[in-house]
């Protein structure tokens, strides 16, 4: 029985430019998410630090509470902060796409071994300029059996 090179015993393979590829989109939705999710965290913060403030100052500093019309002032200054923080660290940013240059750095600074293959990779393929097939399928070849064992044995910190 014969088999087609791209399916082995129920494995489908991809081609090395497209394990590259998905690599690459993986960490960059890996760095998008991670940067998204740091600054939610942010804005949680905020709002803690300012709900502990309050408290502090309408039980312990100010005498009698503080007065509804300064409470609605502060709550609409920290929530208008919140609002600002979140569409500039969050909409903002998830609507915008990671270069691919940006993630093979992110890569090859987990994992020196790639020696520079990944970010050369990505940067004559962005580039257009001519390089010999030979060249080309080479450093592809070296940068995807090099992402295997990232992708194995390192954890892409972004």
């Amino acid at each position: 029985m014969a088999t087609s090179p791209e399916q082995v015993h129920g494995h489908q393979y991809v081609d090395f430019d497209e394990y590259i590829d998905i690599q690459l989109r993986k960490t960059g939705s890996t760095i998008k998410t991670t940067d998204v999710m740091t600054a939610v965290v942010g804005v949680l913060t905020l709002i803690t630090l300012y709900l502990l403030l309050f408290v502090i100052c309408d039980h312990w500093i100010v005498p009698g509470g503080i007065g509804p019309v300064a409470r609605s002032v502060m709550l609409a200054g920290v929530g208008t902060i919140a609002c600002i923080w979140m569409a500039i660290k969050v909409i903002i940013p998830w609507r915008r796409r990671v270069s691919g240059l940006y993630a093979a750095s992110t890569i090859e600074k987990a994992s020196p071994a790639l020696k520079s293959s990944l970010i050369n990779l990505v940067d004559i393929s962005r580039s257009g300029h001519e390089v010999s097939p030979e060249i080309y399928q080479s450093i592809e070849r070296r940068a995807a059996l090099a992402l295997t064992h990232v992708d194995r044995f390192v954890h892409v910190d972004v």
